[in-house]
């Protein structure tokens, strides 16, 4: 392959290909670009596997042919190039030479670029897979983007509002082309006149990165985009470019029953309970409209602050009106930490009936219903539990009974509601009850932000004995794992396996800080297990030896990202805890000391001195540069898994680890209390508390400290313990319960 091509024409392709291709890569050929060269110019495609772009650019070609070439790579220097340029394109073989290799000159630059097969690139499919077609001009697509884009979700755990849902709309003459987004706070449609062609088109939902890549493309597009597309693909077609994309598979929710909700309310006579939120089928006909979600991008919205600690107070349904996710309605006024004021797509009638209420004074959290809370619970082949159930409604619980009666198994059936393998690290196997004729259940009614959840989890029972594949369902409606839970549960616990936290080694103490930056971000999860399984797949490769550098150095890349980035949570969140222990230890009297707390080790302390960008290319160059000593000792000795966490306790300046049991057990207590209050307040939902025999090992005064401490959070804790007179304190502000032989009986 042999050409010449004009800067400026090369430029804008690979600008285009650039930003479809990751700049970390585990598969090395979908770092490249394909280079094409035929008499009529050279095309140029690029993928992740998901979208595909490709473009054709004129070119003078003196010999055909084909390649793939690192795209950042060659987009960095044709940028650098003199505007103006010739550029020479030529591979090893045309010049006679290495058929590996790609010489590129321009101006007075020289640059040589190794390269893979063509016959290695993959491919996304072509037209015969994409049954419907029409063209829309690209202005009328481009209003259609800006006007949704803004509400597209961002969060993993909802995928099926991670796009915008692009349908046929039955209407009023001929029907409508519809574009709707929404974040499930707010939500954007726009509509143009059905194109022809597209009266038979199945509703799609389009994802986010292709709709960011299409929107670049039509900003200055000339001629209509043409759209293919089929049930799994979209294509479209405009000028020299096509973009091809797979969908989004999932069903969106129904916008329109929640719009037809929100215009009854808007009738005077018809007043409607309030509600904010969207959520997937059955669940829109149970909820107010609140919120307003509109299709108009700015009509009759405005900002307004309200201050922190003040809601309107009196009447039914008063509404709690805060920013993002806190902005939640409710059936009683609640003060749920400091927020920010209301976003400026918030709707104008709804703040304008807010504001005609007198304000109340800020009020107390001990007087708040929990902001989440398990109303019911129900058990099904689990540990010892047959078939159980308890409703304790929104307050806390209490389990009282002899030891190996049962009760920490429901702290455990509990702990599953969130993601992870719940607080005794069982397997979903050992957790089911010996003898059983079907796999084990659990069954809860969970309060959320926008109304009560019913949540069902359990293992599969089409796995085998050993297979571990755990199946979970929100209000009726499969998810396609436990990641989804992250989303509407938020727990931590303290059980006396961890009262050795602080003397055992260091991972018990990552996964507990890993525990708490789950209440915040549910997506650090999945940064650890990638981050875990790269270093174990180069773990694998250097035990091998001869591995290939390229596959090695995608994966070195892939720990540096995930794993700056898992370190970076650590470091941020353990910081905002060191900030609050203040507090708490006021708050309890001093009765739990504030510890000093801090994230210890190379990477944590590269992250303190240096932004984060130049912490990950540090870490990739220590990865590189110790293969060799990896190899022999295998795993890696660089990365997250190489810190920890330093508890101190600050009055006495004395390490954790050599503080008595009891002192230990109140560090770690403060550490729980301050996570739970800063869930509060960033969240707006103090997250639920597992304490399993937390009284018996501490003393009268930092019993009742504890006690008002969950009271003046605002929290749900379960809590267990064999001697019930321990509990008094809580007489009248929980539900207790009595566990025997696997049986529960309310006191």
């Amino acid at each position: 392959m042999k050409l010449t091509i004009e800067r400026a024409a090369l430029l804008k392709a690979l600008a285009h290909a650039q930003s479809v291709v990751e700049r970390r890569n585990t598969i090395p050929i979908l770092s490249n670009v394909l280079l094409e060269a035929a008499p009529g110019g050279l095309a140029m495609t690029a993928t992740d596997m998901d979208l595909a772009i490709a473009e054709q650019a004129p070119a003078d070609v003196a010999m055909p042919g084909a390649t793939t070439v690192s795209v950042h790579t060659l987009y960095d220097i044709v940028r650098k190039l003199p505007e103006g340029a010739q550029v020479e394109i030529a591979t090893g073989e045309a010049e006679g030479g290495d058929s590996g290799s790609l010489s590129l000159r321009g101006g007075r630059s020289r640059f040589r670029l190794p390269t893979l097969p063509r016959d290695d690139f993959p491919m996304l499919g072509d037209n015969a897979e994409l049954p419907h077609g029409f063209s829309l001009p690209a202005a009328e697509m481009k209003a259609l983007i800006d006007r949704t884009r803004f509400a597209i979700s961002t969060e993993e755990t909802r995928y099926y509002l991670n796009g915008i849902y692009l349908h046929a709309a039955n209407g009023a003459g001929d029907g409508s082309l519809r574009a709707v987004a929404t974040d499930g706070h707010r939500l954007a449609r726009a509509e143009t006149a059905l194109p022809a062609g597209a009266a038979g088109m199945p509703g799609v939902i389009v994802p986010r990165k292709t709709v960011g890549e299409l929107y670049k493309l039509v900003q200055d597009a000339t001629d209509p985009v043409a759209v293919n597309l089929s049930d799994t693909k979209i294509r479209f077609a405009l000028d020299s470019v096509v973009l091809t994309s797979k969908l989004i598979d999932g069903t969106f929710p129904d916008y329109e029953r929640v719009r037809e909700v929100a215009r009854r309310e808007a009738q005077p006579q018809e007043e409607q309970p309030d509600g904010v939120g969207l959520e997937p089928r059955e669940r829109h006909g149970q909820r107010g409209a609140g919120g307003r979600l509109q299709g108009r991008r700015h009509g009759n919205r405005v900002q307004r602050s309200l201050s922190h600690g003040y809601l309107p107070a009196g009447g039914r349904r008063p509404g709690a009106l805060r920013a993002g996710r806190c902005g939640v309605a409710d059936d009683h006024p609640r003060r749920r930490g400091r927020c920010g004021a209301l976003r400026p797509d918030a709707d104008a009638r709804v703040i304008q009936r807010a504001a005609s209420r007198p304000l109340a004074e800020p009020t107390d959290a001990a007087s708040a219903a929990p902001a989440l809370a398990v109303l019911r619970l129900a058990v099904s082949e689990f540990r010892c539990y047959p078939q159980a159930a308890l409703e304790p409604g929104a307050e806390s619980v209490v389990l009282t009974g002899p030891n190996g009666a049962g009760k920490t198994n429901l702290l455990e059936a509990v702990s599953f509601l969130a993601p992870g393998r719940g607080l005794r690290r069982a397997t979903l196997a050992e957790v089911e009850r010996r003898g059983a004729r079907q796999r084990w259940a659990v069954a809860a009614k969970v309060t959320g932000p926008v109304g009560p959840l019913q949540i069902g989890i359990g293992r599969d029972p089409k796995s085998g004995d050993e297979t571990e594949r755990r199946l979970v369902r929100i209000d009726g409606v499969a998810q396609r794992g436990p990641a989804a839970l992250a989303e509407h549960v938020a727990l931590s616990w303290l059980t006396p396996a961890m009262d050795r936290l602080f003397a055992d080694g260091s991972s018990g103490r990552r996964r507990f800080v890993d525990r708490l930056v789950l209440g915040f971000d549910p997506a650090h999860a999945r940064r650890v297990a990638a981050f875990e399984q790269a270093m174990r797949e180069r773990a694998r490769l250097l035990e091998a030896g001869g591995a290939d550098a390229g596959w090695l150095d995608a994966l070195e890349a892939t720990m540096a990202g995930e794993g700056v980035a898992v370190a970076a949570a650590r470091k941020t969140l353990v910081d905002r805890l060191a900030a609050l222990v203040d507090e708490g230890e006021a708050s309890s009297g001093g009765a739990f000391p504030a510890p000093a707390l801090a994230m210890a080790g190379e990477l944590a302390g590269w992250l303190g001195a240096m932004p984060a960008l130049e912490a990950e290319e540090r870490l990739a160059a220590a990865l590189k540069q110790a293969r060799r000593r990896d190899a022999e000792a295998g795993g890696a000795g660089a990365g997250p898994q190489r810190d920890d966490l330093a508890v101190a306790y600050r009055a006495k300046d004395t390490p954790a680890r050599q503080c008595s049991t009891g002192e230990q057990k109140a560090l770690l207590i403060a550490i729980v209390l301050a996570h739970a209050r800063l869930v509060a307040a960033e969240r707006g939902r103090a997250p639920l508390l597992l304490l399993d025999e937390i009284a018996a090992h501490l003393d009268a005064s930092r019993r009742q400290a504890l006690f008002r401490e969950i009271g003046r959070i605002g929290v749900q804790a379960w809590m267990t313990g064999t001697d019930e007179m321990l509990f008094a304190p809580l007489n009248g502000r929980a539900r207790f319960y009595r566990v025997a032989e696997g049986r529960l009986q309310p006191r």
